[in-house]
């Protein structure tokens, strides 16, 4: 699978950018948008330069952490040998 398959199907089908009160009151759920999710990646730069690097997301959703963690791991293994 190509770089740009493979990220293609990782993007999500239909984010859902609003939730509903009920289901913060009920599941302390929230949608983090992508510009936060990178914003926070940032941060934690030297994660990224070993390919073998664990994260957890005990609270994954709708996996936005995961798909963007995900993202930049293929990222690094496409510096590495391209």
């Amino acid at each position: 699978m190509s770089r740009e398959s493979s990220v293609e199907f990782l993007q999500p089908v239909a984010p859902l950018h609003i939730r509903s009160r009920d289901r913060v009151r009920d599941f302390g759920e929230v949608y983090t948008q992508p510009r936060e999710v990178d914003a926070m990646l940032d941060l934690i730069p030297d994660a990224f330069t070993q390919i073998d690097t664990r994260f957890l997301e005990p609270a994954a959703g709708n996996g936005n952490f995961l798909v963007a963690i995900l993202e930049r791991k293929i990222a690094r293994i496409d510096e590495a040998f391209h």
